[in-house]
Formats: structure tokens, sequence, C-alpha cells
């Protein structure tokens, strides 16, 4: 685990760390976290954008409840992968090797990590209420920056539910209530990161939006970035593990003396 204090970390620390990652394991990293889920993930996107076409009119309820359970399903079959990710990620941020058997271990996972999902997906659920119409295309301007602001604003403060789920094994709204207590005081930063790593694939994104419709590579490539960006805000500004009983078991090497005091005193 890196040695910084979880009151004192920067945008910068985890951009660095990241930038270690990625040249310690450049093949195995772009592999793992980007190659095999955008794999794994691009038949069911395409099977969903047959079945409930984006630009397909919502007006009525069956045409809203396919459109949702595209949404859902989609959501749920990328979570397969997730949990392999995360313990990846894990493995490689804490100086250990690449293990592929982390993504049949991960599987498990499934449920609760698209669970942990639903801070993001609930505000683009709800857009998809919005019934179509010209006003719609007037408003959308609008519209679309303010659900994906509500998406991040939301999401930013639960970044520690999958991991906390993942690595610690906590239960589903242990892990929540967790993770929105240890990042008080962080959510300007956590979103500051999200855009700064966002930002670097905005060019790809233009360019594959305009030539392919679709924005494939530049999703896997922030998807990945995303995930190691996660694991490292973890070991920043997670508490550490009670006891070595609670040591999670992807954890290399011995349990640190200030193993702390567990989630009763959360960071503030």
């Amino acid at each position: 685990m890196a040695s910084f204090s979880p009151n004192a970390w920067t945008v910068g620390t985890v951009v660095t760390l990241i930038a270690r990652d990625v040249r310690s394991r450049p093949v195995g990293l772009g592999l793992a976290l980007v190659v095999v889920p955008l794999a794994w993930y691009a038949p069911a996107d395409l099977l969903g954008a047959w079945v409930a076409p984006p630009d397909a009119h919502r007006a009525t309820l069956p045409s809203f409840a396919l459109h949702l359970s595209v949404l859902i399903g989609t959501t749920i079959w990328s979570c397969v992968t997730y949990g392999g990710q995360l313990r990846i990620a894990l493995q490689v941020a804490r100086g250990g090797r690449l293990d592929w058997s982390q993504f049949h271990r991960g599987v498990s996972d499934t449920a609760r990590l698209a669970a942990s999902c639903l801070p993001f997906m609930l505000p683009i659920g709800a857009l998809l209420l919005l019934p179509a119409g010209d006003w719609l295309d007037t408003w959308a301007i609008l519209l679309l920056p303010c659900t994906f602001g509500l998406a991040v604003a939301l999401t930013a403060p639960t970044v520690l539910w999958a991991p906390l789920m993942t690595d610690r094994r906590l239960p589903l709204w242990t892990a929540f209530s967790a993770s929105w207590r240890s990042t008080r005081g962080h959510v300007w930063q956590l979103i500051g990161l999200g855009l700064t790593v966002a930002a670097t694939l905005g060019p790809l994104f233009a360019f594959e939006s305009i030539m392919f419709g679709r924005a494939w590579a530049s999703g896997g490539i922030l998807g990945g970035l995303y995930v190691l960006a996660t694991v490292h805000v973890y070991e920043l500004i997670a508490p550490p593990p009670t006891n070595a009983s609670s040591r999670p078991p992807s954890a290399e090497g011995p349990v640190p003396p200030d193993a702390g005091s567990g989630w009763s005193k959360p960071y503030e």
C-alpha cells in the first residue's frame, strides 16, 4: 500500500501511480483491464442496440421497459468481468503478479457489483423515462449534461463501494455506507480525478464517434483507467482492516503494525 496520508492525496498522486502501473505491465494490464472486458461487453452492446435502438421512440410503456431492460442487462453482463478487473488491478497496485485466474474468482461478485453501478445508472434510467418528441431535442443540450453531472456526483462518494465488497468481502450495504463515510471531504478531488482521466481520451472519443458512431476503444481504455484509479483511491483513503483475520485474501505481505481502528472511526 502506498504511504500517503489519506487527507493529503492529490489527483496528481493517483495519476502518477496509474502511470507507474501501466509502465510496469503495459501489455498485461492492457489485456486484462481493456481488451478482455471490451471483448466480453461488445456482443451484449451490439445485441442491445439491435433489440432497442438508442434513437427508437420510448413514449410507450413497453418501449420504455424494453430500453430499461437492455440497460440493466448490459450492466449486469459487463460486471461479470468487473470483479476480475478489480482483483487484478489491486494485485498490481500492491506490487503483486498479474493473476488471470482472478477473472474466474470475480464472477461470484457479479450481482453485488452490478448493484454498485446504480448511482451512475439511475440518472440514465431516469432520462429514459422522458417521453420522446421534438421538445426533447430542444432540451437535450441541457438534460444530457445535467444527467451526466448528477451521475458523477452520485458516483464519487460510492467509488469505494465495489473494491470494499471485492477485496474486504463486506456486505452490500455495509460497503456502501463505508464508502460514503470514507470519501467525505474527498468528493471534489474524486470528481477532478474522473474528469482528468476522461479528458485524456477526449480526442480518441471524438474521432471514434465521428468515424464509426461508437466509442468502443476509448470506452474500453477509460474503463481500464477508471479501475486503476479506483483501486489507488481505495488504497489511499480506505481505512485499514481491523485485524489480521479481516486481511483480504488478495493482499500480499504481512499486516502492517498500524492496522487502524477499522470502520468505527472513518476518515473525516
